[in-house]
């Protein structure tokens, strides 16, 4: 159970404030809600009925420092998340980014980069579905780590840089 001003990750919303936890009667019915309010875009407001297994599912734990550094101290440099069969890239690719696994999530941009860098070199480009995967596990990532080291979301992939360069020289 998710508490008032409790920060969570929720699925492709993002970061979010719980800022309430509302009843409400819908044909004669009485539904409570978590009110989430996304932190990087204050216009919006989500209700997640607290008994839709589906929705509350979505919602997650923020990671902590410690588990950013953990994952990239873990990122490693060898992996490769790509399939040529873009049925099967789609489905691991949409796996990953709902899983909110962050150490998968960052294997997933850093292979999409890798493979456009390397169409780039066959003067060719990218499915338009990779880009957008590529886009928004960018977003996903960098807004919760943005959050968490308390940096603006799009500094996030050079401090991610410099953190490795700097651990790699050690």
């Amino acid at each position: 159970m998710y508490k008032i001003d409790q920060i969570i990750n929720y699925g492709s919303k993002g970061i979010c404030q719980i800022t309430d936890i509302v009843t409400k009667q819908i044909n004669d019915n009485n539904q409570t809600y978590y009110v989430l309010k996304p932190i990087y875009d204050a216009s919006s407001t989500i209700y997640v009925p607290q008994d839709n297994k589906d929705l509350t599912a979505k919602l997650c734990q923020i990671i902590s420092k410690e588990e950013i550094f953990d994952v990239l101290d873990n990122m490693g440099t060898e992996f490769d998340l790509w399939s040529d069969n873009k049925n099967e890239r789609e489905a691991m690719y949409r796996d990953i980014l709902e899983s909110g696994n962050q150490l998968e999530i960052l294997k997933l941009i850093k292979t999409i980069y890798e493979k456009r860098v390397e169409k780039e070199l066959d003067n060719k480009k990218l499915h338009l579905f990779d880009e957008n995967i590529f886009k928004e596990a960018e977003r996903r990532l960098y807004n919760e780590f943005g959050y968490v080291l308390n940096i603006e979301p799009e500094n996030v992939l050079s401090f991610i840089k410099n953190y490795l360069e700097d651990n790699r020289s050690k």
